[in-house]
């Protein structure tokens, strides 16, 4: 193999690395947004709650189902995300091993 091949493909290893780092932050913006989601619903079935305190009708009230739900949903989307965050790092890992193993 010649310089000029070798050069090629420590370039293109550096640009796939890249590209997974370009990957993985994207992730974590996207969980750091569903987070936000997560505290948001969770605000607001929190001020519902008061609310219904206040006005002493809390255990006959059906409007935070609809919140509860919410806020599961988005705790789940945000378990799902970190997932899949954890998957594509063991991918970057199992392309790095590989990488160094064809060095």
């Amino acid at each position: 193999m010649g310089l000029f091949d070798k050069v090629k493909e420590k370039a293109s290893d550096a640009l796939e690395q890249g590209k997974g780092a370009a990957q993985t932050q994207q992730l974590k913006l996207q969980l750091r947004k569903l987070e936000g989601e997560v505290e948001a619903a969770g605000a607001a079935f929190g001020a519902a709650a008061f609310d219904l305190f206040e006005a002493a009708s809390l255990s006959t009230s059906s409007d935070l189902g609809a919140l509860a739900t919410r806020v599961r949903d988005a705790r789940t989307a945000v378990e799902a995300k970190k997932a899949e965050i954890t998957s594509a790092g063991e991918d970057d890992s199992d392309n790095e091993s590989a990488g160094e193993s064809a060095s």
